[in-house]
């Protein structure tokens, strides 16, 4: 249709309109605008409604609370590691579809995939997460300690605890690896030199206390920490505890109070810079920004990259992670006739058994001074000797 055409229209509906009687035509269109726009506003929120009604109950919802609920829980590392997980390993259309339609088929499929790809732990621990996050909408109605979001799902079952963890119990076995005297020398010498500052010393203070957690270590505040009484405090928050966080103090030996006392003194510096401007946050003792805890794998990610330009440059002869670190300082203790009674009190192994759990309530805290002070040792003569021959020197000594 042309111009013209367009326009005798136009007026011809505009005359129609005045001879039917309408003569304030401005007020009448203005009408009809406001008609039209209404009824637009009110089809785009029905679609708007149909939208949240479709994704009410959806998947990705039930694993945000998942999420939402961890940190609730003071548990921020593992919320962002099974965000990461879930954002990574779980198909949009998936989380698109409602929670309660979704079956042990569904889930079976996902954590299949990863197993196919060759990532079997990652596997084990999608279908942990994932049954988890179940697991709290069906327990919603009986546990008060759930929050009464999960009721809302109206999950009654469990799809994920019918896919079977038989297959997938050969990929959570126990690492066995552990650092030799040589390894260990090279490792300390490479920390020693490390750029980043603060992942250096936070990872020099958890060799020096024999291997702690790197979770509660790095959970640490300056209230935390009492050069002059010679502790550092940590709170074991795994599993479900009914008296909270389990309290576990490491003793300071020279070389961590050391790195510990300048750290303080930075931060008593922040501080006081931030008062000046009336910012009153605190300040983590181990934190890349000076406002968040360090993220446990910060620390991962960099004995991880230690490992790997070890194996190129032929000192280790075959990778390793923060946790066989651990479990070297645990084995070379007992090594140095630490006695099986106190290294769990030293590296906060949780107390089993009815004995060590309601009868012994031994402190053990100058056996602990005392095993941290032979490891101490041990790594001094480690960074004396050479990374050739010194490290078998120490072994045989």
């Amino acid at each position: 249709m042309d111009s013209r055409s367009q326009c005798r229209e136009k007026y011809g509906a505009i005359g129609r309109v005045y001879r039917s009687g309408t003569t304030d035509l401005h007020t009448h269109f203005e009408r009809e605008r406001e008609t039209t726009e209404r009824a637009r506003q009110a089809e785009a929120e029905a679609a708007r409604r149909a939208a949240e009604e479709a994704q009410r109950g959806a998947l990705r919802q039930l694993l945000a609370a998942r999420v939402t609920y961890l940190i609730r829980k003071g548990s921020t590392d593992t919320a962002k590691d099974k965000e990461s997980m879930f954002r990574r390993h779980v198909p949009e259309d998936l989380k698109d579809r409602k929670a309660t339609d979704l079956g042990t088929t569904d889930f079976k499929l996902v954590i299949g995939k990863l197993v196919e790809t060759g990532h079997g732990r990652g596997a084990a621990k999608l279908r942990t997460a994932l049954r988890a996050a179940y697991q709290l909408a069906v327990d919603s109605g009986t546990d008060p300690d759930v929050p009464d979001e999960f009721g809302r799902f109206g999950i009654t079952t469990n799809p994920v605890a019918s896919v079977s963890a038989r297959s997938l119990a050969k990929y959570n076995q126990a690492r066995e690896r552990t650092l030799s005297a040589t390894e260990l020398t090279a490792l300390l010498k490479r920390v020693d030199t490390l750029d980043q500052v603060p992942q250096r010393e936070a990872l020099k203070v958890c060799l020096y206390l024999g291997g702690q957690r790197r979770t509660q270590l790095l959970r640490a505040q300056v209230t935390d920490i009492d050069i002059d009484a010679g502790s550092i405090t940590t709170y074991d928050r795994k599993g479900r505890r009914r008296t909270g966080p389990r309290r576990h103090m490491v003793p300071l030996i020279k070389e961590a109070s050391v790195i510990l006392e300048a750290c303080l003194a930075e931060i008593k510096n922040i501080l006081e810079r931030r008062a000046a401007i009336g910012d009153h946050r605190q300040v983590p003792v181990f934190s890349t920004d000076d406002a968040a805890p360090m993220w446990r794998n910060t620390l991962s990610g960099l004995v991880k990259e230690i490992s790997d330009n070890m194996v190129k440059e032929g000192e280790a002869r075959a990778p390793f992670q923060l946790r066989d670190i651990r479990r070297t300082a645990e084995t070379i203790l007992a090594s140095l006739k630490v006695s099986k009674d106190v290294r769990p009190h030293l590296l906060s192994h949780g107390p089993g058994g009815v004995q060590n759990q309601h009868c012994d309530r031994h402190t053990y805290w100058p056996e602990k001074q005392h095993a941290l002070k032979k490891w101490a040792a041990y790594l001094e003569k480690l960074k004396e000797s050479t990374a050739t021959d010194g490290g078998r020197e120490v072994a045989n000594r």
